[in-house]
């Protein structure tokens, strides 16, 4: 009876781990090489995560559609929660030893 019970945790475990899986997607990085530029204007941003929730990371306007379908195909059957994002500040491109950056701009508050 012990060693029933013992494997049917151990199978509930392997199921719940798999469920979550597919519920968890961690954000997908964006390769060096999809970073690359000559002047600030080469960059814009990519969102990395699968649920929207304001993950942004600078990248190379000309690999942005390549960056796109990884992202589609890393998401893909997501099933979590999204987010609706909220402004962080207005995006600051810059391209700093032919590497995009991002920053954000931020406007001080209304008195």
């Amino acid at each position: 009876m012990r060693y029933f019970v013992m494997i049917a945790l151990g199978v509930l475990m392997l199921a719940l781990g798999i469920s979550m899986a597919a519920h968890d997607r961690s954000p997908l990085s964006v390769p060096h090489g999809m970073q690359q530029c000559n002047q600030d204007s080469d960059c814009d941003y990519a969102d990395t995560s699968c649920s929207g929730c304001c993950e942004y990371r600078a990248i190379a306007k000309a690999s942005a559609q390549d960056y796109e379908l990884l992202h589609r195909k890393h998401c893909a059957g997501y099933q979590g929660g999204v987010c609706e994002c909220v402004a962080l500040g207005t995006p600051v491109f810059t391209c700093v030893n032919h590497r995009c950056k991002l920053s954000y701009k931020t406007s001080p508050p209304v008195h």
